[in-house]
């Protein structure tokens, strides 16, 4: 797979955007893309921008 790069400081870092959706409600975020991640964390402050 091939990700776009995205420059945060001095490094570049894989990212991939992303939207996360619930009803009427959604927001887009830019997301690292990490291959030898075992989970994937959204912070707690996620669930205000979907209402759940």
């Amino acid at each position: 797979m091939k990700f776009d790069y995205k420059r945060y400081g001095k490094i570049l870092r894989p990212v991939i955007p992303i939207k996360v959706r619930s009803g009427d409600n959604a927001v887009r975020y830019e997301v690292l893309v990490d291959s030898g991640a075992d989970i994937c964390i959204f912070a707690w402050w996620h669930r205000r921008y979907t209402r759940h």
